[in-house]
């Protein structure tokens, strides 16, 4: 019995491609709800579509 190497899944997750285009909310400072100039200026900040 060798042990060929160790899979961790506890990151490993199925989404949508659109997914890997938009920054996870808890990587942001702030919820863009709370954006000092608006939503608007969160989302040129951003390039989110």
């Amino acid at each position: 019995m060798h042990i060929a190497g160790v899979v961790d899944w506890e990151f490993t997750y199925a989404a949508p491609t659109e997914f890997s285009y938009a920054p996870p909310w808890w990587l942001l400072i702030e919820k863009p709800e709370d954006w000092p100039k608006g939503l608007d200026d969160w989302t040129r900040s951003f390039d989110v579509v």
